[in-house]
């Protein structure tokens, strides 16, 4: 549907229907979609920042921009980028011995993340889950972000959402870069399979 209401001889125009979870969509497609908009004039953009998972048919968007692994029912995505899960947390908060002993720790969790509630980690080359009970749950990634770094206790967040902070030093990474496991991003357009 985006396609063909965006594509013309000469120009682009029509409308763009765009869901993104809102700590990625407020750091990083401000700039990108300004630089669209400038570039294609008759294109109005619809941005909707949501923890809800949209799906693009029932809910009328063209392009959704997900992170994590993918619903085995989305039909067409290609990756944006790919980073690193970090297990964080402010620098007072000292790191555990091993991955396995984040279940006797505080932590923190996006209620809409397939890491709601065991993490990913990888152990000796393969990929093992550590279940953990969150002491606090949130629906956005900044306001995660801000209670780790107010000390509230331990997060697995993507780099592309906390660079900042952990270059800043106000999150630090607790675990060895061998033990993180991928995080991409992606855009997603088309229906989802049945």
């Amino acid at each position: 549907k985006a396609e063909a209401s965006l594509r013309s001889e000469d120009t682009l125009s029509g409308d763009l229907r765009i869901t993104a979870p809102p700590a990625y969509g407020r750091r990083h497609l401000a700039g990108p979609l300004a630089a669209f908009s400038a570039a294609h004039p008759e294109v109005t953009l619809h941005l909707s920042l949501s923890a809800q998972r949209a799906d693009l048919i029932q809910d009328d968007y063209d392009v959704a921009i997900r992170y994590g692994p993918l619903a085995e029912t989305w039909r067409r995505a290609r990756r944006l980028c790919r980073g690193h899960y970090h297990v964080v947390a402010a620098p007072e908060v000292a790191p555990p011995t091993h991955p396995g002993k984040l279940s006797e720790r505080r932590t923190l969790s996006l209620h809409a993340t397939h890491l709601r509630d065991r993490w990913p980690f990888r152990l000796d080359g393969a990929d093992h889950w550590v279940t953990i009970k969150p002491h606090i749950w949130a629906d956005d990634g900044d306001a995660l972000i801000a209670l780790t770094r107010a000390g509230a206790g331990i997060a697995m967040l993507p780099d592309f959402l906390i660079q900042e902070e952990l270059d800043a030093g106000q999150l630090v990474s607790l675990l060895s870069r061998d033990h993180l496991v991928e995080a991409d991003v992606y855009v997603v357009t088309g229906p989802q399979a049945p």
